[in-house]
This record gives structure tokens, C-alpha cells and sequence, in this order.
């Protein structure tokens, strides 16, 4: 209260008390006194008290006092319920709750404390709150603030607060979980002491000093405590009671909105860029056997894959048959001198090619055998493999294709002198071949180095020209329209799509089955440089594989390392923890295969199927999702939805995608009716 208006109050009293002359004057002083004093005090009172008046004053169900700038509950005098704190009394913000306010008044179930607030003392000891927001403006609280709240299950810690003091929930006992904001430094003495139900604590920032003593004491025996990736010194807390590891943040996923193929065929849920990278080696020859960078190769010339994804190079100059798993480790399978091209068969069995000892050699589990010697096998090159285990060889000098039975039986498939020409078998002609490759029908492509095309031979011998000139150069188009320069190796995917080593013109080029030519990958310009398709460099590409998932794999003269083509990933999972994640993979009137290459599995469903969840790190999954394919229901186009559900276990996040089946013009069917003979001369 103003000091003027104190000196009257205290005059108008003094007046009342102390009196001079005679005792009629005085009782008329004293009377007049009184009614004064009392008339300014009743102004004071109706007018709710004047600012600045250290008096305890009311205002509703509470009782204040005005500091004549900011005002601080001190009592709470209602039924009980949930309380409203107002944000202001007689026009200055209310900032302090006091000690003792809502101290054992359990009729209180809830309170709003408004965001002028920025202390609170220990206000809530034993009341009935069941739950507790604090606004971010509380930056000051006193200890045992909710000792006692029986009721209290959870609470919203205000982000301003750094400390919680000694014994502050103590005894909360319905208290469950807690989320503690990054704010926090440091947590008292018995602070959580008695929280028999706590068992989630949750630390969204650096980790607090604990009290030696033992912040959770007595808390439930299944506690745990959550605490960001990277905080220091987790591992040991001082913590009685509580178990503490790395909080689970929610897992991500990435999906491309939509995907297009073909009716009747499988086609990948893949993203749309092609992007170059390196699998194994790089640019320094040598020896060795390691993880990507760390392998080393001398003179790589031949490039397989098998069916699990499994990479077999022949590194010519080091005499050997390295292996390649998809996750770029190098081993040593076999001693071959002089291999050159290889080649593996549906069972695992690996073949090569020996140069100069003109033989085709087989590795089965680590053991060397020769299949095929002799005859007019001249300095055999590339390799590949038929699904019913026949090899079919290059041979660079005598301008050959050779078939070799899995008896071993040698003989000549097609070509003859040096040349081109089409024709059946021996009567073509073929310049210098160093490539060949098999397709799903059982088609030979051949890379006709010297005369600048791609051939055909069907499994009966026929031999055409798929593509190219027959002039060394480079241009897109289709059939003989299209340029290559000593194209060196083919090989074809499912889909029946062939793909060139376009070796002079330092590309890898594509034929689709209607013998359109382009390029898939390559500037053109010599070089050695990873990243999009498009300006990627490669260095004399002498090989080409490609694996189920429709990744490419390269090997180059210029360079000693195996270069992986694939598709960005149409879908891709994340998580901060690293922890093992489920993937849920669902579609409506389609099925979903994979291969599992890296470690992911099954955990429910199955592939082939329209569900299947795969389990694994995120590592591993993304392996998986990388080959994902769809096929949709027989002779069905339209539209269908692909649902993806990642979890970490406990957070779930799902995404959708569309997927559009396109028709396809099938070839009319014609059906034969069954033959009826019928007699001469008969009806």
C-alpha cells in the first residue's frame, strides 16, 4: 500500500486515540475520526484494496497479495474440480503461485496455470490432481511441489524448468511415465522416490545429474529410462531402480507415390534413376581379398551373377575366380590360370574359360575340373550358361560360338569362317566374337566384336542380326540403325531386354526386345565416375551381368573394379536407432517377391504372395525393397495399392503407393477341335 495512504489510515486512527481540550471536544474529535476511518477502509474493501497492499486480499476462490506490478496466489478457497488460475487480478499479471496453495486439497482434480506464470512453489503436496500441464514460462519450482498427489498419473514438464528438486513427486504412486524436456540439467534427492507405477522415463535431451543417493528409488521393478542416440556416459547412470537405454525414435519411409508395368509380367517397384556405383575394388591393381575399396583385382574380364546375387569375376592376370557377395565382399573361389570369361548355372556350379589353354573349365565347391578341350576350341573368351546347364563360349580366334553339353560333348553352334552372314549354324559367319549371352527363351546373344553388331541364335541354330551397322560409331535407333564400336560382351534379363558392353564408346547400351538401341549408361567420355547414368564414366566396359532384381554389373579394362547399375529404390526404410525394424508389405489383387539377399527374412506371410513382412535392419530391408516385384492377377490391368507399415515395435508409420498394370496385346489363341473320322458314303 502506498506510503500515503498508510500515514492517513494511521492519522485518522491517531485522531480517533488522541485527544485535547475538554472531553466534549475530544468525544466529538473521536466520534468524527472513527467514521472517517471507517468510510476509507470500506472504500478500500469495495474497491478490491489498493495496489501494492502486502495484505492478503481475495479475488473469486482466491486469496492474493498485489506487489503493485505482479500479483501471487497464496491461497485457493473453492469446492474443488478443475481449477482455472486467472491470468490477472485488478489489471497486473498473476507470475508466483505460492507454497502450500492446493496443499492436501484432493477435491482438486485438475488445474490451468495460464502462461503469465513463471514460479511455483510447492503448491500441490497431496492434492487430488489426476493430471498437469506447465507452461513453458515456469522457469522456478519449489522442492516437494507434488509429494503425495496420489491421483497424479501424468504430467507435462514446463520446457523452462532446469531442475527437479529433491523429493518433488515423492510418493506419486499412480504416476506412470514421464517426458522430461531438453531443458533439464539436474534431478534431487528421492525426486521419484516411492513412484511404484513409473516405469518410462524419458530424457529428450542431454543427460541431468542424477543425486548420488538415487534419484528412482522404489519405482516399478519393469522401469526403464529412454535418453537421445549419442548422449554421453548412459551407459553407467547413477540411477537406483531404473534401466536405461537409447530413445526409440519413430521410424521413416520413403515411397515413390506410384509405379507402372506391364500386364502378365513382373516389374519392380523401383525408382526412377539409374544410378552408377562401385561394388568392389577401384582404380589400384593388385591382390587381395576384402570388403569393396579394400579387394583388389588385376585384369577383370568376365562377370556372373547366381541366383542369391552372388557376383563370380574371372581376374585374368591373377589367375583366379574371385567371388563377390551382394554386400561387395571379396573372396578367393578357385586357381584358373589365364581365365577369361565366366559363366554359372542355376545349381552354383561356376565356369571359365582357360585362354590360352583353349579348355572350358568347371568349379564346383572349390574343385577345378576341365568339361571341354580340344576340337576347334581357339582361344575361348566369354561365357554363359542355359537353364538346362549347356555353356556356350566365345571363340575369339576361331570366330565361333561352341556348345558344351553337361556331358562335356563339344561342338560347333554356329559360325564358321571369318565374316558375317546370316544363316543356320555353320553357315553364318561371325568376326572376332568375345561375348555371349543367353536369354529366358534360350536365345545366344552374341557380341560380334569386329563387325560392330549384336547377333541372335535361337536354340535351333538360326543366327540374325539383332542390331547395329556393321559400321564402328555410335547412334541410337533400332536394328541397323543403331552404331556400335567392338561391342565386347551381352547379356539379357528376364523381360528378354539385352544389354552391350559398348566398349569403344565407353557406354552400356540396351536392346529391347523389339531391337530398340540406347543407352543405358556412359558419357562417352573415357573415364571412371560413379553417380547417375547419365554422367557416369566407364573405361573400355569388357562385361556385363545382370541379376534378377534387374541390376547391371560391369567390369572395365581401364579400371580394376566391378561397377554396380541399379535403380534408386522405389522405397526405402530409416530409423535413428538403427534398431531391427518390420516391414508389413501388402497389395490388393497382386503378388510381392523379393530376394533376401543381406540378412532380411519372413517373418509373416510369405513371398509370392499379396502380404509378407520382412524383419531385419534397415540395411538389410532396403536390400530387399531395392528387388521388390509385382506381378498383378492374370489378364488384369488397372489400378491397385500398395500399403507399407514400418515398425521399430512401437510406433508403426504406413504409406500407400498406386500401381498402375497396363494392358498388353496378347496374341490371338487358336484351339483345335478334336479330329472325327467319318465313313465314305455315310450320313
Amino acid at each position: 500500500m502506498p506510503t500515503v495512504f498508510r500515514s492517513l489510515l494511521r492519522g485518522l486512527w491517531h485522531g480517533c486515540r488522541v485527544g485535547a481540550g475538554p472531553a466534549a471536544a475530544w468525544g466529538r474529535r473521536s466520534r468524527v475520526g472513527f467514521a472517517a476511518w471507517r468510510f476509507f477502509a470500506a472504500v478500500l474493501a469495495a474497491s478490491g484494496g489498493i495496489s501494492g497492499s502486502a495484505w492478503a486480499q481475495t479475488s473469486g476462490d482466491f486469496t492474493y497479495t498485489d506487489s503493485g506490478t505482479v500479483v501471487t496466489i497464496t491461497a485457493y478457497n473453492g469446492a474443488g474440480g478443475t481449477v482455472a488460475i486467472p491470468s490477472s487480478i485488478g489489471g497486473h499479471p498473476v507470475t508466483t503461485i505460492a507454497d502450500g496453495v492446493f496443499n492436501n486439497k484432493t477435491a482438486v482434480t485438475g488445474i490451468s496455470i495460464p502462461s503469465s506464470v513463471t514460479t511455483v512453489g510447492s503448491a500441490f503436496q497431496g492434492s487430488g490432481l489426476t493430471s498437469l500441464t506447465l507452461p513453458g514460462t515456469v522457469t522456478s519450482w519449489g522442492p516437494y511441489t507434488f509429494a503425495d498427489c496420489h491421483s497424479l498419473v501424468s504430467l507435462t514438464i514446463a520446457t523452462g524448468v532446469t531442475t527437479i528438486s529433491s523429493e518433488m513427486f515423492e510418493r506419486c504412486d499412480y504416476l506412470t511415465s514421464v517426458v522430461f524436456p531438453t531443458s533439464i540439467t539436474s534431478i534431487g534427492w528421492y525426486a521419484f522416490n516411492g513412484c511404484s507405477r513409473l516405469s518410462s522415463v524419458t530424457f529428450l535431451g542431454a543427460k541431468p545429474t542424477f543425486d548420488a543417493s538415487g534419484a528412482f528409488v522404489a519405482v516399478a521393478a519393469s522401469a526403464r529410462g529412454y535418453y537421445p542416440s549419442g548422449s554421453a556416459s548412459w551407459s553407467t547412470p547413477t540411477v537406483t531402480g531404473l534401466i536405461m537405454s537409447v530413445m526409440s525414435a519413430a521410424p521413416v519411409v520413403s515411397l515413390e507415390p506410384s509405379f507402372t508395368g506391364a500386364e502378365d509380367t513382373p516389374f519392380l517397384l523401383a525408382g526412377s534413376t539409374l544410378l552408377v556405383s562401385t561394388l568392389a575394388g577401384s582404380s589400384t591393381p593388385g591382390n587381395a581379398d576384402g570388403t569393396g575399396a579394400a579387394a583388389q583385382f588385376a585384369n577383370l574380364n568376365g562377370v556372373a551373377v547366381d541366383t542369391a546375387g552372388n557376383l563370380y569375376v574371372s581376374d585374368s592376370t591373377n589367375g583366379n575366380i574371385r567371388k563377390i557377395t551382394p554386400a561387395g565382399v571379396v573372396t578367393t573361389l578357385a586357381s584358373v590360370p589365364t581365365a577369361f570369361g565366366v559363366a554359372v548355372d542355376a545349381a552354383g556350379a561356376v565356369y571359365t574359360t582357360g585362354y590360352n589353354s583353349n579348355e572350358i573349365k568347371k568349379i564346383t565347391s572349390g574343385v577345378v575340373t576341365t568339361l571341354a578341350s580340344g576340337g576347334d576350341l581357339n582361344a575361348p573368351v566369354g561365357l554363359a550358361v542355359d537353364a538346362a546347364g549347356n555353356v556356350y563360349a566365345a571363340g575369339h580366334i576361331s570366330h565361333k560360338v561352341h556348345k558344351v553339353t553337361p556331358a562335356g560333348v563339344l561342338t560347333t553352334f554356329a559360325g564358321s569362317t571369318q565374316g558375317y552372314l546370316d544363316g543356320n549354324g555353320t553357315a553364318a559367319r561371325l568376326n572376332t566374337p568375345r561375348g555371349v549371352g543367353v536369354d529366358a527363351a534360350g536365345n545366344v546373344t552374341v557380341a560380334d566384336t569386329d563387325n560392330h553388331r549384336i547377333r541372335k541364335i535361337t536354340p535351333a541354330g538360326v543366327v540374325t542380326t539383332l542390331a547395329g551397322s556393321g559400321t564402328p560409331g555410335f547412334a541410337e535407333g533400332t536394328g541397323a540403325a543403331a552404331q556400335f564400336s567392338a561391342p565386347y560382351a551381352t547379356a539379357a534379363d528376364a523381360a528378354g531386354n539385352v544389354y552391350v558392353a559398348d566398349t569403344g564408346n565407353h557406354r552400356i547400351r540396351k536392346i529391347s526386345p523389339a531391337g530398340v538401341v540406347t543407352t543405358l549408361a556412359g558419357t562417352g567420355t573415357q573415364g571412371f565416375l560413379n553417380g547417375t547414368a547419365a554422367a557416369a564414366q566407364f573405361s573400355n566396359p569388357n562385361s556385363v551381368a545382370v541379376d534378377a532384381a534387374g541390376n547391371l554389373y560391369v567390369t572395365e579394362d581401364g579400371y580394376k573394379a566391378v561397377r554396380k547399375l541399379s535403380l534408386s529404390g522405389g522405397m526405402s526404410v530409416s530409423d535413428a536407432d538403427s534398431a531391427t525394424l518390420t516391414v508389413a508389405l501388402s497389395v490388393s489383387r497382386g503378388t510381392l517377391t523379393t530376394t533376401l539377399t543381406d540378412g532380411a527374412t519372413v517373418s509373416t506371410g510369405a513371398l509370392g504372395s499379396a502380404s509378407v513382412t520382412l524383419s531385419g535392419t534397415p540395411t538389410q530391408l532396403n536390400a530387399a525393397l531395392l528387388a521388390l516385384t509385382y506381378q498383378g492377377t492374370a489378364n488384369t490391368t488397372g489400378a491397385d495399392t500398395l500399403t507399407v507399415t514400418v515398425s521399430d515395435g512401437t510406433t508403426p508409420v504406413t504409406a500407400t503407393a498406386a500401381i498402375t498394370v497396363t494392358a498388353v496385346n496378347d496374341a490371338p489363341v487358336a484351339a483345335a477341335s478334336t479330329l472325327t473320322t467319318i465313313a465314305e458314303d455315310v450320313a
